[in-house]
């Protein structure tokens, strides 16, 4: 994946969780969003913004999100998401 070989195309985002972290990173038309649990012992949960504007996308759009680690895929709209 291009986005991840590169080092200065990361961007980090606000989320409700202080054991969370989250940031995106892009190439071309590349964009991943990722979230990452700082508890290896506990499920998180947590509240997000998708930065719709960085990515294009219009409030009102219904934007499909594929998740890599269990290959699903989900169709979300808004920008908070939990």
């Amino acid at each position: 994946n291009r986005a991840l070989q590169k080092t200065n195309n990361i961007t980090f985002y606000e989320v409700q969780s202080d054991h969370v972290l989250y940031f995106g990173k892009s190439f071309s038309d590349n964009n991943l969003l990722i979230l990452i649990t700082l508890d290896s012992f506990n499920t998180q949960n947590c509240t997000f913004k998708v930065p719709l504007q960085d990515l294009g996308i219009s409030d009102e759009s219904t934007y499909k999100v594929h998740e890599l680690l269990t290959d699903r895929q989900f169709m979300w709209q808004g920008e908070t998401q939990e």
